[in-house]
């Protein structure tokens, strides 16, 4: 027998051997295939449970949406509502402690003409504030009209505003060129307002105020806009109260105003989807900023000075 022979009668000697490990193998490898089959379908069913729950997770974050929308624009019409039924005995309250004042000159003593300009100046300060409740529930009522700005042309307005508001007031300004700004010109017009606004108000005490307004390029090429003045500053330890409602860091026998400004401002860069922080020391001035997206990007970058 030549040795073709002898390998194939080994091989078929040993063929049950190799038939069974050959079984042994499948059945562990199909063994393996169904348990890693059993994890995917079980895995697939909390896939399907999961999205499940998220559609439902979904559809309820949709509805508390809507019911904290509704609710914020009953508030806003509460707001707007109390606010304007308000003014009008406020202005009879102050009308007629003046009347008082001046028909009866003399029959009112010394204390009695203090109360009257007590509360004289308390509806004077109460109207003040209604009105600029009213202007921070308008600003979340109305609707948008984004368009580009000339920020120059813009801020010279509220510049000569001021110089109406505050006939008294002598400060050094400068205003470096601005980039053109892709927002509502009525609610910007608003928001630096306020800011220049502040900027007197706290920069007022100063021997030499100055004010200064400018631009830098901020995160990813965005426009940031800046007003700085060298007034009185503030404690940054207090920071978060800074933007809060009715919240004032300075007291009203130091500085007037109805601690409403800040807000306004806030809501308004916010309704734009847009940034606003402030940095400040006491007795070195603040500086206030605030981006808007959609401005055109600065050619070159600026720094402040």
């Amino acid at each position: 027998m030549n040795n073709h022979n002898i390998d194939r009668m080994d091989l078929f000697q040993q063929s049950p051997t190799l038939r069974e490990q050959l079984d042994l193998l499948i059945r562990e490898r199909t063994k393996e295939l169904y348990t890693r089959n059993k994890e995917l379908e079980e895995e697939v069913a909390n896939l399907r449970q999961a999205a499940g729950k998220e559609s439902l997770l979904h559809e309820k974050l949709e509805s508390n949406l809507q019911l904290l929308e509704e609710a914020n624009k009953e508030i806003e019409a509460f707001g707007y509502s109390i606010s304007h039924d308000l003014r009008a005995p406020l202005r009879a309250i102050h009308g007629y402690a003046g009347i008082l004042a001046e028909e009866f000159p003399v029959e009112l003593d010394g204390n009695s003409r203090k109360i009257l300009q007590a509360i004289q100046s308390n509806s004077s300060y109460m109207g003040h504030l209604i009105d600029d409740l009213l202007s921070f529930v308008q600003i979340g009522r109305r609707e948008l009209n984004k368009q580009e700005i000339d920020m120059n042309e813009l801020v010279k307005a509220v510049i000569n505003e001021m110089h109406h508001s505050y006939p008294g007031f002598n400060a050094n300004i400068k205003i470096e060129e601005l980039p053109l700004a892709f927002a509502d010109p009525k609610c910007v017009f608003i928001a630096v307002s306020h800011l220049f606004s502040n900027a007197i108000k706290f920069s007022s005490p100063c021997s030499a105020p100055c004010i200064h307004m400018g631009s830098l390029s901020g995160v990813d090429n965005e426009v940031v806009y800046y007003i700085r003045d060298n007034g009185v500053g503030f404690d940054m330890k207090y920071y978060p109260k800074l933007f809060g409602v009715f919240q004032r860091l300075h007291g009203r026998d130091q500085f007037e105003g109805t601690g409403i400004g800040l807000v306004i401002i806030k809501r308004i860069v916010n309704r734009h989807g847009g940034r606003v922080w402030a940095i400040g020391e006491i007795e070195k001035g603040a500086t206030f900023y605030f981006t808007f997206p959609g401005q055109k990007e600065l050619k070159k970058d600026l720094e402040i000075g």
